[in-house]
């Protein structure tokens, strides 16, 4: 019934981290996201846990799971969101949008050349 199961804790902080917005947004639309796991990339399906009972078993196994998740969860008097993620597969560098790899790489994209710039001051 499930694949992932994540939570937008950002420690506990009084706000919800931005892939948060970029979830729900995924999920309204009924595109994909690509999120990483480990060294691995993969894109899934999103689907937000908003069922009170669903969310609380959920969080019950987050706080089984990691202890420390209850800790963040009292850092704040947000509900940190939850969200159910169904793989599609791994991602491949191949599928990525060709503005999307123009944009990364280092002698034409903007971004590839700011990280560039970066990587060079170390």
């Amino acid at each position: 019934r499930y694949g992932e199961v994540v939570a937008g804790s950002y420690n506990g902080a009084d706000h919800h981290p931005a892939w948060v917005h970029n979830f729900r947004a995924a999920e309204r639309s009924g595109s994909d996201v690509v999120y990483n796991r480990g060294a691995s990339v993969y894109r899934a399906l999103v689907r937000e846990v908003t069922d009170p009972q669903e969310r609380r078993q959920l969080v019950a196994e987050m706080c089984r799971n990691n202890p420390g998740f209850a800790e963040k969860q009292s850092r704040t008097a947000r509900e940190i969101p939850v969200f159910v993620l169904h793989p599609l597969g791994e991602w491949r560098w191949e599928q990525a949008p060709a503005a999307l790899i123009e944009r990364l790489t280092p002698a034409t994209g903007p971004l590839g050349r700011a990280l560039l710039t970066i990587s060079d001051w170390f």
